[in-house]
């Protein structure tokens, strides 16, 4: 659809240490307008969407987790957003969630 979407993290308050919750996913339009499409990120990684469409996955690399959002591809506007997989609860140690993709079956894939 001519959309970019990208992320910013927060500012280290110290070596290594992020303050939680600063930074955001944005979405960058074909009018080159920019919309929030969420907030109070704190590590932004890993976007992919479902071969429909009709689902976006991101990736919070501080809250150790994979959430999927609905995505409306014609407005590019994305709610009901729900955890996929946290990391620490499925007990996969501290391997911080980085980069993902979807495959040619639909199978989410990520680090």
């Amino acid at each position: 659809m001519g959309r970019i979407w990208a992320g910013t993290m927060a500012d280290e308050t110290a070596p290594g240490v992020l303050e939680k919750h600063k930074g955001a996913l944005y979405t960058l339009n074909t009018d080159l307008s920019i919309a929030t499409g969420v907030d109070k990120i704190s590590l932004s990684n890993g976007l992919a969407w479902n071969k429909e469409a009709t689902t976006m996955y991101y990736i919070d690399s501080s809250d150790y987790a994979v959430y999927a959002f609905n995505y409306n591809a014609a407005s590019g506007k994305i709610d009901n957003r729900r955890t996929v997989l946290d990391y620490k609860a499925a007990s996969l140690g501290e391997d911080i969630p980085d980069g993902m993709t979807i495959d040619t079956n639909g199978h989410l894939w990520g680090r």
